[in-house]
């Protein structure tokens, strides 16, 4: 955000309850929160930032300056093809893997989200509503695997409706195998719950 007299400023609130705190391990909260008086985790807590984006970006270039000089003198002794000759490299790039928590991965690959009836990345295994979640059953019976060619075929349909958890086309599709290049977010998915404090 900007236009704040050139004083950065942070605000710390609680994502429980919105309310904003002076420091991160401040442990009151309004009389009403049922989080007053409790321990916090850091994970807990939201920062917003604001700034004048234009005038901090001139100040850390004035206050490094010498150092953006110095690499103008020796920017062609230490790189021949730098931007400054205006030569030109290229390069291949091959793109080993993408790895997405669960929300962007349904956003990037255009499927559904992890929590719907056709959730699974992997199979066509159909989800069932238990309560107010949905739930993938053991099943006797190997379901059909969605490989990459299943993801190609099931993007190119003209409805407005997902076959089989497939919304549509993803840009991925050209340059990854999917899902086989698309491995899950295991910090999130295995380690997050184990190595909060």
């Amino acid at each position: 955000m900007t236009n704040n007299d050139h004083r950065p400023e942070v605000f710390m609130r609680r994502m429980e309850c919105g309310n904003m705190l002076a420091q991160t391990n401040e442990e009151n909260c309004s009389m009403a929160c049922v989080h007053n008086g409790k321990y916090r985790l850091y994970a807990k807590i939201a920062e917003l930032a604001m700034m004048n984006v234009e005038y901090e970006i001139k100040r850390v270039a004035e206050h490094h300056m010498n150092l953006i000089n110095e690499y103008l003198k020796q920017a062609e002794q230490l790189v021949s093809c730098d931007i400054i000759n205006a030569s030109r490299l290229w390069y291949n790039v091959r793109v080993q893997q993408a790895i997405f928590d669960l929300l962007a991965r349904g956003h990037f690959l255009n499927v559904v989200q992890y929590n719907g009836y056709d959730g699974c990345g992997d199979s066509c295994i159909k989800g069932v509503v238990k309560g107010r979640q949905i739930y993938f059953p053991f099943s006797e019976t190997t379901e059909k695997r969605k490989n990459h060619e299943f993801y190609l075929k099931s993007s190119k349909h003209n409805t407005h409706r997902s076959v089989q958890g497939i919304k549509g086309p993803t840009p991925l599709s050209s340059i990854l195998q999917l899902p086989n290049q698309i491995p899950y977010d295991s910090m999130h998915l295995i380690y997050h719950e184990h190595l909060e404090s």
